[in-house]
């Protein structure tokens, strides 16, 4: 099982942010606010969630998802 990395999105870096952590061998969960489009690689170890989190759906999101790293 590899480390799950939170990846906050939403902006023209995210693509390549999450390219980067999967080459690293990281399993990526990219959270954004909206469902606006991103250009996301195809990747089994790369998924997305949308919709805002305030402190305590963030919190609860770690621990469900078993989150090792928040990159923002």
């Amino acid at each position: 099982m590899t480390a799950t990395v939170l990846l906050l999105g939403g902006t023209a870096e995210t693509a390549r942010m999450a390219e980067l952590l999967l080459a690293d061998g990281f399993t990526v969960l990219v959270s954004t606010a909206t469902e606006e489009p991103l250009s996301l690689p195809a990747h089994s170890r790369l998924r997305r969630r949308c919709g805002r989190l305030d402190a305590a759906g963030l919190a609860g999101l770690i621990r469900a998802e078993r989150i090792a790293a928040i990159v923002d």
